[in-house]
């Protein structure tokens, strides 16, 4: 709580304290087991931040929550375009609303009935399927020799991930477009490839033999609704190849699958692009933020006050 508010933004109490340095002083304060160490509110009290006269702190806050105020413009734009083709995938292919169901009636199959003509195929008769495989640390770096590494979901985004580590031996490989899943815990947890990268063993890519991406990815994400289940409804803290190749999946016609296409590609493709516009907002301001809060940069705001 800011106990002057005359005095003290409390947007800029809270860019401050999110600046990387800031947060370092706050974490070497931590005490208990590295899993769960904690900081108490008198250690976070004892932290130091500048604070330039209240139109200062008025205006750096204003600069940066405009960044945030962008950010999460785009977010709440994906969420509809999710929203949208995640309604097209339920009402054709959950519910069996398509065009022409009228004259397609229902027959049994291992995931119930399903409309006469579909058929229900194993992922591995459907899909080429790739298991990562860690190459040894030593290989690894942050300073972006080699390949982009990912071996569980850590740097894992809403629909990418962003790269952190780096692979220089030859290694598995996840093409661009194909879909990254975790088959540890969290198990089921997706996102896709933006380039050609590296997986360890904590992941899978998965890709469509017909190049039904667009489809594969709504069927995916329908499938697995939730961390760590899996079709019959067990808790796995792990899957096996042999797992992921005999996840069952309606297989619908190929003219159906296309025309649903036509309204997936165009929604990933502005889903991807607001997704790399918010990776740019927010290196911007992560940039911006050490140097507004820097003391050079607020001794010359300070000095346009007098």
């Amino acid at each position: 709580m800011v106990r002057d508010q005359s005095a003290t933004d409390l947007n800029f109490v809270f860019y401050a304290l999110s600046e990387p340095e800031t947060l370092r002083e706050i974490a070497m304060k931590a005490h208990g087991a590295a899993s769960q160490a904690n900081v108490s509110p008198t250690q976070v009290e004892s932290v130091e931040i500048p604070l330039p006269p209240f139109p200062v702190q008025r205006r750096i806050a204003g600069i940066l929550s405009a960044y945030d105020d962008l950010i999460e413009n785009s977010q709440r734009r994906i969420r509809i375009l999710e929203t949208m083709a995640r309604t097209l995938y339920r009402e054709w292919f959950v519910h069996f609303r398509f065009l022409g169901h009228e004259s397609h009636p229902r027959v049994p199959s291992p995931l119930g009935d399903i409309p006469k003509g579909w058929e229900v195929k194993k992922l591995k008769d459907v899909c080429k399927l790739t298991m990562g495989q860690s190459p040894k640390s030593e290989f690894y770096n942050e300073t972006g020799e080699g390949q982009p590494f990912h071996q569980g979901v850590t740097n894992f985004g809403d629909r990418f991930p962003t790269d952190r580590l780096f692979c220089t031996a030859a290694g598995r490989i996840a093409e661009e477009g194909d879909i990254l899943f975790s088959v540890r815990a969290p198990v089921g947890r997706m996102n896709i490839a933006n380039k050609r990268i590296i997986i360890g063993r904590g992941l899978s890519a998965i890709r469509h033999l017909d190049g039904h991406q667009a489809f594969l990815w709504e069927q995916l994400r329908n499938k697995f609704t939730e961390d760590d289940m899996m079709g019959n409804g067990a808790i796995f803290a792990a899957v096996t190849k042999d797992d992921m190749e005999g996840v069952e999946l309606i297989c619908p016609p190929a003219p159906l699958i296309e025309a649903a296409t036509m309204h997936f590609e165009p929604t990933h493709s502005e889903v991807a692009t607001l997704a790399k516009k918010i990776e740019n907002l927010r290196r911007t301001r992560d940039l911006l933020l050490p140097r507004l809060l820097s003391p050079s940069h607020l001794t010359k705001d300070d000095a346009s006050q007098c």
